[in-house]
């Protein structure tokens, strides 16, 4: 179900706007829903790092260097 919302901008930004949407094909009503859509969706990028967050983190030593073990395991892996 759609509502009415009254909104006051400038002149200038409200003619830009009017003119975007006619070279896009669609009404101010219509980008102006898209705007809110997209501040009040989650992005891609949230989603991805929330994902990382909620990963249990490896069990690597703190103090262990990393670029030996990767060429350790290169090693065992590939006989390099």
């Amino acid at each position: 179900m759609k509502a009415k919302l009254n909104i006051t901008i400038e002149e200038g930004l409200l003619s830009s706007m009017k003119a975007y949407a006619i070279k896009q094909e669609t009404s101010n009503s219509e980008l102006v829903e898209r705007y809110f859509k997209s501040l009040t969706k989650p992005t891609k990028r949230n989603n991805i790092i929330n994902q990382i967050e909620a990963l249990e983190p490896p069990a690597v030593d703190a103090n262990a260097d990393l670029k030996e073990l990767f060429y350790l395991e290169q090693v065992s892996k590939y006989g390099i």
